[in-house]
């Protein structure tokens, strides 16, 4: 399944925010969590339940730099309890379980949606 995703409003808007400084920054990465929250939700409402409460462990991670890139995480955060630990075994199978995903099918499903919020939540930042 491919997505197609307009870049060539987006690159205009990078561009204001950078000319802004820490206050576009700041912009930049409420529109990365936002967007992020949309796929966040997808998963949660996917996930399987064995206890009822892992799905308590999947998270949106705060913005981060990596390799120069902003970035945020969505999923099961580093450091959660066994409660979360079954959850990967569903995404990606073992060797007498067969992978029952349902993290990158909720991303496959949100992702327009979600960089439609980031652009939503940049434009309103800039009055647009």
């Amino acid at each position: 399944m491919s997505v197609d995703l307009d870049f060539n409003s987006i690159d205009k808007l990078q561009k204001r925010l950078d000319d802004m400084g820490r206050k576009g920054s700041r912009l930049e990465n409420e529109a990365l969590i936002a967007g992020a929250e949309v796929i966040n939700k997808e998963i949660v409402n996917n996930a399987p339940e064995r206890t009822g409460h892992a799905k308590k462990f999947l998270k949106v991670s705060k913005v981060s730099k990596e390799k120069g890139m902003k970035v945020v995480k969505v999923g099961i955060s580093k450091g959660d309890n066994s409660e979360a630990f079954y959850l990967k075994f569903h995404e990606y199978g073992t060797s007498k379980m067969a992978a029952r995903p349902f993290m990158r099918p909720a991303f496959e499903r949100k992702r327009k949606e979600a960089f439609e919020k980031t652009h939503e939540v940049i434009r309103k930042g800039l009055g647009l």
